[in-house]
């Protein structure tokens, strides 16, 4: 999932053979985003587990959907639960806006209405996640600050650790700390921290799969709340890239189908 953190969260990048240690966090960042420019649209299929601090399990299944950004517009993605019954239809869709802020909405089938996602409403858990609306926002690098903290060993290489501060948007969090490969400049965890500077949330992307013989798409995420003792693991498969997707499967139109 793109817009993930989260899920504008999902990264893709080739693997350098003989990788050089970069000296900014905005390069970091840059780099991850510039590597990933070419797969034009994407669409996946995917399973949420919600774990409570009790162990218990529920399942949610959805349809996910990603239209690359352009040189005048910002990404697009659209998110269709499929299950469980009560929720089907239930629908999220995001657009990325360079000169503004960006715009989500929420439709609601048993109600028939769509709502626009603002302000204090992006904290909202969506359909009983770990993930907020936030979490699932597209993210523009240019409302962001980062700092390189330092680089260390992590897995099989080396990782530098970014620190994200939001200096263009209001946010629930303060800042996030990043850990992402030098090698590949795959994400492999993410730290998230609310306005109190409490360490609140920890995601973790795990199961990349190299498609295209281009792009890293990570195949399981995991996002815990460090203060409910509980998590949410989102689940892809069927990951299709070049998909063929078109701008009109993105409108309002099309999130109220």
């Amino acid at each position: 999932m793109r817009s993930l953190l989260l899920l504008t969260l999902l990264l893709t990048v080739p693997v350098d053979e003989n990788p050089m240690l970069l000296t900014s966090g905005k390069e970091v960042i840059q780099k991850q985003k510039d590597i990933d420019k070419g797969f034009l649209s994407e669409q996946t299929e995917g399973t949420m587990i919600l774990t409570s601090a009790r162990g218990k399990e529920t399942i949610r299944q959805f349809d996910y959907y990603i239209y690359e950004e352009t040189p005048t517009q910002g990404s697009k993605s659209l998110m269709k639960v499929l299950f469980p019954a009560d929720l089907r239809g239930v629908g999220l869709l995001g657009h990325q806006n360079k000169e503004r802020d960006d715009d989500q909405w929420l439709y609601l089938p048993a109600v028939g209405k769509t709502k626009r996602i603002v302000g204090g409403s992006k904290k909202g858990r969506f359909i009983g996640s770990d993930f907020t609306y936030e979490d699932l926002s597209p993210r523009n690098i240019e409302d962001y600050s980062y700092k390189l903290i330092k680089t260390e060993p992590c897995l099989d290489t080396i990782c530098y650790v970014i620190e994200s501060l939001p200096v263009n948007i209001k946010s629930q969090y303060s800042k996030s700390i990043a850990w992402i490969r030098n090698d590949n400049f795959q994400t492999i965890k993410l730290d998230l921290y609310d306005n109190k500077g409490v360490h609140i949330k920890t995601s973790f992307f795990e199961d990349y799969t190299l498609l295209l013989n281009q792009y890293w798409r990570s195949r399981k995420v995991i996002m815990k709340d460090l203060k409910k003792k509980r998590r949410t693991t989102l689940v892809f498969k069927n990951i299709k890239l070049k998909a063929g997707l078109t701008d009109s499967k993105f409108s309002k139109t099309a999130l109220e189908r």
